[in-house]
């Protein structure tokens, strides 16, 4: 069941990288991505 949570949490990261991208939303400082790591 792990790794069901580590696809889903990849999942998000990707949707929320296209939405960075896109302009849609901003992360809080330019390090964001330590957050989910």
């Amino acid at each position: 069941k792990l790794s069901e949570v580590e696809s889903q949490q990849k999942q998000i990261l990707q949707i929320v990288r296209r939405l960075v991208d896109e302009g849609q939303i901003m992360l809080a400082g330019k390090g964001g991505d330590d957050q989910y790591v």
